[in-house]
């Protein structure tokens, strides 16, 4: 290593040992913020020493459980990821990740990232990825990225920069995804979903991307799973969905599980996950094609998953009370949305505890609560509204027609023992918070003595 990446990254390690001392951070971006200060290739040296090369994984949704999938599989094919896994995305946390690993880059260590979509460009350029996946693109933080048509290009910028021998994963479901493979450099290697018992009608669910990607026209769909993922095709120019190699069928879902066939071209197979929801298949099909292009046998990476846990926050199950809290990140329309349809899988009434933030890290822009189908939510016993814009949250369900009593209590400490307090013993209290919400609430329930479980099959009480 350079003597200045090697100062650099004493430094900066040294302040984020300073910073979680003091109490003041986990250190997961602050040393990496520090060291790129000092010297701003850092990224670019210490990637060149990794023997396997790097994966980078973006999306808007689920790129966090997706990178986390992909960490176990590529464990399990005996590469030792070097992995952002408490999800620092941005350039900060990738340097972060590889100095907290700075002395053993080489041998079976493989560079594993997820990366904001903001900052593809930038990561792309420094790292030189032998593999790059985008899982989706929807409408978020409309004061940091726009439309989707922003987001896109940001991504596009950085595929353009991929060197002719790096594999390119892409949803083919997304036509805003898919349509980013149309003039790479490289052949991409597409998946996703073909199952006619989940598709849903035109009516149900915000699409966040609707016309052609080439002349503008319409999209048609024969079937869609959610948003505005689904197959798909323009009548005027002929676009269509390009056909995946790597594809989930047959799928059974549960509020416990998920359960389909994966179809490769190295054979079918059976797979159960732990975690329930359609995005958590498309997540997992997401890693192992993945795992597929760096040469990991399917049989190997479902395996892998077969125990997998969510990571914090997305379906993390945390005992408090002798009660089960259960919390869903929730941060645009299409997570929300999918939130619910989570959540109704079980018909029974549920308390749900709904907390809105509109900081920095969530996005100020709040107006995508009004996009959200909140009137599909089933019964609840308690529904409560909280965080900096729980009366906004409030309003939106008044509007929808909910008839349920709506508390709305903007001290989350106050609304979290509100809700615990309407929860029986073995009971469930649902959370769906977004980002900053979570973390205020993790730490209320640590306080409360919270242990950290995780949803498993047959968990469900």
């Amino acid at each position: 290593m350079r003597t200045k990446s090697a100062i650099a990254s004493f430094i900066g390690r040294a302040g984020g040992a300073t910073s979680r001392a003091l109490g003041l951070g986990g250190g997961t971006s602050l040393p990496g913020a520090i060291a790129l200060k000092l010297d701003p290739g850092l990224i670019r040296e210490l990637a060149s020493q990794l023997d396997q090369g790097s994966v980078i994984i973006t999306a808007t949704n689920g790129k966090t459980t997706a990178a986390n999938m992909t960490a176990k599989i590529l464990s399990a094919a005996s590469l030792t990821p070097i992995h952002n896994a408490a999800g620092a995305n941005l350039a900060y946390g990738v340097a972060t990740a590889l100095m907290n690993d700075a002395e053993g880059l080489k041998g079976s260590k493989i560079g594993l990232f997820e990366v904001d979509e903001a900052v593809v460009k930038n990561v792309v350029e420094d790292l030189d990825p032998k593999v790059m996946a985008v899982g989706n693109i929807f409408r978020d933080q409309l004061d940091r990225f726009g439309e989707v048509d922003q987001t896109a290009k940001l991504i596009a910028d950085g595929i353009r920069l991929l060197k002719s021998d790096a594999r390119l994963v892409l949803n083919a479901d997304d036509p805003r995804v898919a349509a980013l493979g149309k003039d790479a450099r490289v052949e991409p290697v597409y998946f996703g979903i073909e199952d006619i018992d989940h598709q849903k009608g035109g009516e149900v669910g915000a699409q966040d991307s609707k016309d052609c990607l080439v002349c503008g026209g319409p999209l048609t769909y024969s079937k869609r799973y959610f948003s505005h993922l689904g197959d798909y095709s323009c009548p005027k120019c002929g676009f269509k969905r390009p056909r995946p190699q790597i594809t989930a069928t047959d799928l059974k879902l549960t509020l416990e599980a998920s359960r389909f066939t994966l179809k490769t071209p190295a054979g079918e197979y059976k797979v159960e996950l732990g975690v329930p929801a359609i995005y958590n298949v498309y997540n997992a099909i997401l890693a192992i094609s993945i795992g597929f292009t760096v040469d990991v046998d399917p049989a190997t990476s479902i395996a892998a998953l077969a125990d997998f846990q969510p990571t914090f926050g997305r379906l993390e199950k945390i005992e408090v009370e002798g009660k089960h809290v259960r919390l869903m990140l929730i941060k645009n329309p299409t997570g929300f949305n999918q939130a619910i349809e989570t959540l109704n899988l079980d018909p029974d009434p549920k308390n749900i505890i709904i907390a809105i933030n509109d900081n920095l890290a969530d996005g100020t822009d709040v107006s995508w609560l009004w996009d959200t189908d909140v009137e599909r939510m089933g019964k609840t016993k308690a529904l409560i509204t909280s965080g900096i814009r729980a009366h906004d949250m409030a309003l939106r369900l008044k509007y929808s027609g909910n008839k349920s009593d709506i508390q709305v209590e903007p001290n989350l400490s106050e609304a979290l023992a509100a809700g615990l307090e309407r929860t029986r013993a073995g009971g469930d209290l649902y959370i769906l918070p977004t980002y900053t919400a979570m973390l205020d609430i993790r730490r209320h329930l640590e306080k409360m003595g919270g242990a950290a479980a995780f949803w498993q099959p047959g968990d469900r009480r």
